[in-house]
């Protein structure tokens, strides 16, 4: 081997490992950023080159630069991370929900006990228009209880509406981040390099939709990454992305219980889910996962139905107290033709309404109040049963009273409320429904935090920096590196020595 071809061989080896230092160095500078993937230079033998004495080597250089990335690893770590910030949301929205039916301020149980009390004490001293007042004041108090309940629950549903449009706006703007990248990554890649920065890039957003909603992705044969909704639905298309927002749906006076609440609209990537409306497809009920996901489930499945088991209750809870302050069936007289028991007001009037709802078409738990007529005339409490014997006949007080442990909600006053649940255990079984629900949740937040931690670890232990290694693959091609620098060094010295024997 010639002079000129050892300092040729030097040249190539120092190249080499230079960008080997490079590469190291630019692994522990980026060992603390969440999301990067260690880069490792691919050392090759130089092309020989063809001389009489045979193939003589050129040195090293480096192939490529590529990634300790593992595919599977990712995706796993994605899905894991989708179901954790689902888990999160939920618990996180139940936790608000729970102080409902706990916080003293709300107090429906207490208030229920102190409005059946009222009857009891009118049923001491039916005449008095002092206890009669009391009677209305008490049922104000429960109605406002019920109101402040209801509009909490409404005001905590409404309230998600502005996460759920950030949260929608987040995935679309991801989304087109995820295709351009795509574009460059396709671009920078068109000869033999690897973008490896840009992939992960690329990969931590395709993380942060994962966070906010579940999906799932692959890589086509031209390199480009698709991302895909559970049911299908594209979000990243190659170059191309969809969209997701958040809207309010015309209100709809057979459902004002869900009037306002958001409603997650996409428009696909490949411009395919354009109907049925106009603007794009309604998929709120298809999404599952993520930030969203959670969100919706806790909105629409868990608190969505207790809100509506809170509006059945007041409702039976109306209709059950109107009938007993009005007339009812005697289950003692079950005919035929059925007998039936009617209640009389201070006057010997045959008695009304109790409460009201001040709009039908609205919420009874928000809507239900004392019935106006009776606020202004307490004389108007029914507390007799017969008209003949009022004011002082109290037997209708005292069975208006006795409705507090009987099964008046979904009972039947025919049978006498068999087979019904008192308005206490079914406010009870609210509270214990809305606390199993939080207790589920809060262990599912426990055991996939747990979960995507642990996979976390994994894709750390094989894809991240580790410094101790790096710092051993440091001194390795630092040494490399001074070695080649010793061969160009003596190259030149041999040279050097030959040119002056010449002279």
């Amino acid at each position: 081997m010639s002079n000129f071809q050892s300092l040729y061989v030097g040249r190539n080896s120092l190249r080499a490992h230079r960008t080997a230092l490079d590469v190291i160095s630019h692994n522990m500078a980026n060992a603390a950023v969440p999301g990067y993937s260690r880069q490792l230079a691919y050392y090759d033998d130089a092309q020989a080159n063809s001389t009489p004495q045979g193939f003589l080597g050129n040195g090293a250089q480096i192939a490529s630069v590529g990634q300790n990335a593992q595919v599977i690893l990712e995706r796993r770590l994605d899905q894991d991370t989708s179901s954790f910030h689902e888990a999160r949301a939920r618990y996180e929205f139940l936790t608000q929900v729970e102080v409902v039916y706990t916080d003293a301020s709300f107090g429906v149980g207490p208030g229920i006990t102190s409005f059946f009390n009222g009857w009891r004490e009118l049923s001491t001293n039916p005449a008095s228009m002092v206890a009669r007042e009391e009677v209305i004041a008490r049922g104000e108090d429960i109605a406002d209880r019920f109101n402040r309940a209801s509009e909490r629950l409404d005001f905590l549903r409404r309230d998600m509406n502005g996460d759920l449009a950030a949260t929608a706006d987040l995935v679309t703007r991801l989304a087109e981040n995820i295709a351009t990248l795509n574009r460059e990554i396709h671009d920078a890649e068109a000869g033999s390099a690897v973008a490896n920065d840009m992939r992960d890039a690329r990969q931590k957003m395709v993380r942060e939709i994962s966070a906010a909603i579940r999906v799932q992705t692959f890589t086509d044969d031209e390199g480009y990454v698709h991302v895909v909704m559970d049911q299908g639905q594209s979000l990243v298309s190659g170059r191309r992305s969809g969209s997701l927002f958040a809207e309010a749906p015309p209100a709809d006076p057979n459902n004002p219980r869900d009037s306002g609440l958001f409603r997650i609209i996409f428009r696909d990537a490949d411009q395919t889910a354009q109907t049925p409306l106009p603007k794009g497809a309604d998929v709120t009920d298809q999404i599952s996962g993520g930030e969203l996901g959670g969100l919706i489930e806790a909105r629409d499945n868990i608190v969505g139905a207790a809100y509506e088991r809170l509006d059945t209750m007041v409702e039976e809870f109306v209709e059950k107290i109107n009938l007993f302050h009005s007339q009812r069936p005697d289950p003692n007289n079950p005919g035929p033709p059925q007998g039936v028991i009617t209640a009389f007001d201070r006057d010997g009037n045959q008695g009304g309404d109790f409460f009201v709802f001040a709009d039908a078409n609205g919420s009874p738990a928000q809507q239900i109040r004392v019935n106006p007529t009776v606020i202004e005339n307490a004389a108007l409490v029914a507390a007799a049963i017969d008209a003949n014997a009022a004011p002082g006949d109290n037997r209708n007080a005292l069975a208006i009273a006795e409705l507090e442990f009987k099964g008046i909600i979904n009972g039947d006053a025919v049978d006498d409320f068999i087979g019904g649940t008192s308005t206490h255990d079914s406010w009870a079984n609210e509270i214990r429904s809305l606390g199993d629900a939080a207790s589920r949740a809060r262990r599912d937040l426990q055991r996939t935090e747990t979960r995507r931690d642990q996979t976390q670890q994994v894709r750390e232990s094989i894809s991240g920096v580790n410094m101790d290694e790096e710092l051993a693959d440091l001194v390795r091609v630092q040494r490399a590196f001074e070695a080649a620098a010793k061969v160009v060094k003596t190259a030149d010295e041999t040279l050097q020595t030959i040119l002056s024997l010449k002279s």
